[in-house]
């Protein structure tokens, strides 16, 4: 609800700029710990999709790079 984004971002636990979305470390961190083994793992699942369906980086195609870069620390995350 659109009351609960705007709390978490007085609190500077959210941020949104240019349409992206962050969410601070500390409350990640909580939000994992409530998870039961089968949330935790059908989450997992869920960013290992995102982020294979964003992860368009081809060795051999100088462009693919950059973009590569900006979701390589999510998937160093995952893995």
């Amino acid at each position: 609800s659109d009351v609960a984004w705007d709390l978490l971002k007085s609190f500077s636990l959210l941020s949104v700029k240019e349409g992206k979305g962050s969410v601070h470390r500390l409350l990640q961190q909580a939000m994992r710990t409530c998870q039961s083994e089968e949330e935790s793992q059908r989450n997992l699942i869920i960013c290992i999709d995102a982020l294979r369906s964003l992860w368009t980086f081809k060795p051999e195609e100088v462009e693919s790079w950059k973009e590569a870069l900006q979701i390589l620390d999510h998937v160093k995350c995952v893995v």
